[in-house]
């Protein structure tokens, strides 16, 4: 394995490490509060439900890591790996929540031989706060359901979004009565700092990272629309411009959230990648006309302030460590690519970019593909109306031995490709995807 590539995955792997030793600290905390209730009768349920919520806990807080846009995830897992993990870790919550809930009420219910529904309302009617966390719980299930692939595809992304937004105050309603009933907490005062400080952290990290940092840098460039250009049919690009743009740093391939500040469109950020240059004097994002806000967003006043929350994502030059680069992007998946394609030039690798489209009037960049072309670039088009599609017999004809494929578009292109490639024996690890879903 290459150097860099091994560096990368070393880096990865601390994330992992220090999950593992929150979790061993957790479970210690819990067999010292809890392990002699696992002599007394229904006591074993109580204990082991106590764990199934410290548990959720956990992966609760693992959900708003993976969501607060630290530096460090975003870095080192790709984007499509982020979202699988954050609604898998989802169901985890849910599935711990309910256990715990199962396993509280029939423990406590065991020793008195009372009816599982009466001693459930008594729990929620006589412990302080339970009460809360129930209705937190109700909301927590609401969000998880909406994370569903066949609910969530019928969701416009605006109320989805606004769902999971209401996640913050669930978990809110559910940490009171964790500090406040729960018999670890009670029984061991550096356990209740401990978890003070756990959910202190992460509420900074995400209030820092996803709040207050776009803000501050935003403004600090004094970002704004100061163009909008038609690149395609129903594709156009959006054109930043600033104090000192030049200094706003990001990586090719990489994407930020883009808060515009106008009527229709300030209440919602939308992820789209960075299709400029980096060091330029103007920062650029292109963007498919395909919903209500990508269609508003094209006629967006010029002068409309912009907050970046960003740059994000793994999807970046640095991780090749070939000298063939095959490129692989569908529709708005061309816009990263382009970047791409530019500075694995500089690096004076050999690149190949396959551009599938529906048709030929969704074709984007001509220009500046021609320009990348004289530079080196080998470039071809796949248009499905013409009959000329990605298969697997397609694609084996630009692979050599030694290419790294960097896949970017939407995952109808992106899932079946990578399939074919693992079929034509490319490893795993050359093969880095971008997918646009949520």
């Amino acid at each position: 394995m290459n150097n860099r590539i091994l560096k990368w995955y070393l880096q990865r792997s601390w994330f992992f490490i220090a999950l593992t030793a929150v979790l061993a600290v957790v479970c210690f905390g819990w067999w010292q509060g809890s392990s002699a209730d696992l002599a007394l009768t229904g006591g074993q349920l109580v204990a082991v439900g106590r764990l199934f919520g410290l548990l959720s806990a956990v992966a609760i807080l693992l959900e708003i890591v993976l969501m607060a846009r630290i530096p460090y995830i975003e870095k080192f897992f790709d984007l499509h790996e982020n979202l699988d993990l954050h609604r898998l870790n989802g169901y985890a919550v849910l599935l711990l929540t309910v256990a715990h809930v199962v396993a509280i009420t029939v423990g406590y219910a065991a020793p008195r031989q009372i009816n599982l529904i009466t001693e459930y309302i008594n729990i929620n009617t006589d412990m302080a706060y339970v009460l809360w966390a129930s209705i937190g719980t109700g909301v927590f299930f609401g969000a998880v359901a909406t994370s569903v692939a066949v609910v969530r595809r019928r969701l416009p992304h605006e109320l989805w979004y606004a769902i999971h937004l209401t996640m913050y105050g669930a978990i809110g309603l559910t940490f009171l009565h964790q500090v406040n009933v729960g018999g670890d907490f009670v029984s061991q005062q550096w356990f209740e700092w401990l978890w003070y400080g756990l959910f202190g952290l992460v509420f900074t990290a995400l209030a820092y990272w996803r709040v207050l940092r776009p803000i501050v840098k935003s403004w600090g460039h004094e970002l704004h629309i100061s163009q909008i250009v038609a690149e395609a049919e129903g594709v156009y690009s959006v054109y930043v411009s600033g104090h000192n743009v030049k200094a706003f740093q990001f990586e090719p391939g990489q994407y930020a959230t883009w808060w515009v500040l106008s009527p229709g469109l300030w209440w919602q950020g939308h992820p789209f990648s960075f299709s400029g240059y980096p060091g330029q004097n103007r920062l650029r994002f292109t963007v498919k006309a395909t919903g209500t806000y990508t269609e508003k967003l094209a006629s967006a006043a010029i002068g409309s302030r912009i907050i970046v929350d960003g740059p994000r994502g793994a999807f970046t030059a640095d991780r090749i460590s070939t000298r063939d680069a095959l490129l692989v992007g569908g529709g708005i998946g061309i816009a990263p690519l382009l970047v791409q394609a530019r500075a694995l030039l500089a690096e004076g690798r050999h690149v190949t970019m396959l551009y599938a489209t529906h048709d030929p009037e969704q074709v984007a960049f001509g220009q500046e593909l021609a320009q990348l072309q004289s530079h080196g670039l080998r470039l071809e088009h796949f248009i499905s109306t013409q009959g000329n599609r990605l298969t697997p017999a397609a694609l084996k004809q630009f692979l050599t031995s030694s290419s790294t494929v960097y896949i970017c578009g939407p995952d109808r292109l992106t899932r079946p490709v990578k399939r074919y490639l693992k079929g034509l024996g490319v490893p795993p690890l050359r093969i880095i995807t971008e997918e646009f879903n949520y």
